[in-house]
């Protein structure tokens, strides 16, 4: 069970760092706006709409929090708490999306296993029909030659 998580695991572990070191580079200034809150407001609410599982119920809380602090710091000018505000929203968000697409991962890998373990079983049905229709023939055989 723990191989079939760890991949998965892994590789959202690297997008989640891969997604923070590519918003490391943006401006302060461009951080700090009031179109910045408002699209982290957006993401969070289609995050939350997506997740049926509730997977990330305790990061859209936390999501939901840092957005009132950002909005207070940005009318109150905290340029610099609103800039370090912005960088957790901005990491919780992408920590979110790679949970949710972790989910939807194990979901396809799930079905993948579990059509498999179909086909298998059908493979062995198979398998035990020919066999059965072999020793009827086989029998048929001797009934005819005797």
């Amino acid at each position: 069970m723990k191989t079939r998580f760890s991949f998965v695991t892994r590789a959202v572990g690297l997008c989640a760092a891969a997604l923070l070191w590519i918003g490391a580079g943006t401006a302060l200034a461009e951080d700090t706006t009031q179109e910045t809150i408002n699209a982290f407001t957006v993401d969070i609410q289609s995050i939350e709409s997506s997740d049926a599982e509730k997977v990330t119920t305790t990061e859209l809380g936390l999501a939901k929090a840092w957005l009132g602090e950002a909005q207070a710091q940005l009318t109150q000018d905290r340029e610099e708490e609103l800039a370090r505000t912005v960088k957790r929203i901005r990491a919780s968000i992408a920590m979110m999306k790679a949970k949710l697409a972790k989910g939807v991962a194990v979901h396809k890998a799930d079905a993948a296993r579990k059509k498999a373990a179909d086909a298998a079983t059908a493979l062995k049905k198979a398998k035990a029909d020919v066999a059965s229709l072999e020793k009827e023939l086989a029998t048929l055989s001797k009934k005819e030659e005797k």
